[in-house]
């Protein structure tokens, strides 16, 4: 009696390892995922690199910081205006944002100043 019993065993871990399998992945958190848009993606990028150049702004100091703080604030706000457009010509205006940007870098002293403006007109072409 006990030989017939013995296949039975096998079967049932079989089966319980095909129904684990079977089961949901989720770990039950119940959580949301949040996607963002390519918009709100460049948005966030600009952001973070606006903010990051006045900081090195702050850091430079003199006529020069307030030079390239003042550049890019006015540089991102272009930016985050052709972003908040939501035309399809987005992609255009910001274009044209990094151009403007780069040409800005341009009238900046070499070093520090023309590195973190380079890092701005980066976030606004998209070639971060």
């Amino acid at each position: 009696m006990r030989e017939q019993r013995f296949w039975l065993i096998p079967v049932l871990v079989a089966c319980a390892l095909f129904a684990a399998g079977c089961g949901d992945d989720s770990d039950g958190g119940g959580g949301t995922t949040t996607t963002s848009s390519p918009a709100e993606t460049a948005e966030s990028n600009v952001d973070s690199a606006v903010k990051e150049c006045v900081s090195k702004s702050d850091d430079i100091g003199g006529s020069v910081g307030v030079g390239l703080k003042a550049t890019c604030e006015s540089v991102g706000d272009t930016a985050k205006k052709a972003l908040e457009s939501g035309s399809e010509d987005v992609k255009q205006a910001l274009v044209q944002a990094s151009s403007s940007c780069k040409s800005a870098v341009d009238k900046l002293p070499a070093g520090e100043a023309q590195d973190a403006l380079s890092s701005l007109c980066k976030a606004i072409s998209g070639d971060e």
